[in-house]
């Protein structure tokens, strides 16, 4: 089919210039896309993750931190705080007796025995045990 319309085409050149004016709009419109709309909303309505995930850095100090969110917000996080801590290990999932440490959660329900420390939007920080009582204390 394709190869037919090209034939068309080939032959026609009022509408080998129409084709190509079609194309030249769609190029100028992908880089109008591309450099400012999707920027200005991505801006507008999408949650800063390298902010969110400095502020779970300061306010984890380095206690055991894991990661439950696998959504786009909580892998971009994620990923911005495994660069941060290089050459630590990245992030992973939480064991399943968990005594103490901080989790990047999804938000909603809070598991037992975890305290929300901080909220964003698309994740929550959740925190278990004794670091909990530590960063209260480094607070005051």
């Amino acid at each position: 089919m394709a190869l037919v319309l090209a034939g068309w085409i080939v032959d026609a050149e009022k509408t080998r210039r129409l084709a190509v004016k079609w194309m030249m709009a769609a190029i100028l419109l992908k880089y109008f896309f591309a450099l400012w709309a999707f920027p200005a909303y991505t801006d507008r309505f999408r949650p800063h993750i390298g902010a969110i995930a400095r502020d779970v850095l300061l306010q984890t100090r380095g206690a055991p931190l894991y990661v439950t969110n696998v959504a786009w917000v909580g892998i971009g996080v994620t990923a911005d705080i495994d660069l941060a801590i290089r050459p630590h290990p990245p992030l992973v999932t939480p064991p399943p007796n968990l005594a103490n440490g901080f989790v990047i959660s999804y938000p909603g329900a809070v598991p037992p025995g975890y305290t929300v420390v901080s909220r964003y939007q698309g994740v929550w920080l959740l925190c278990r045990g004794t670091v909990c009582g530590q960063k209260d204390k480094g607070h005051e």
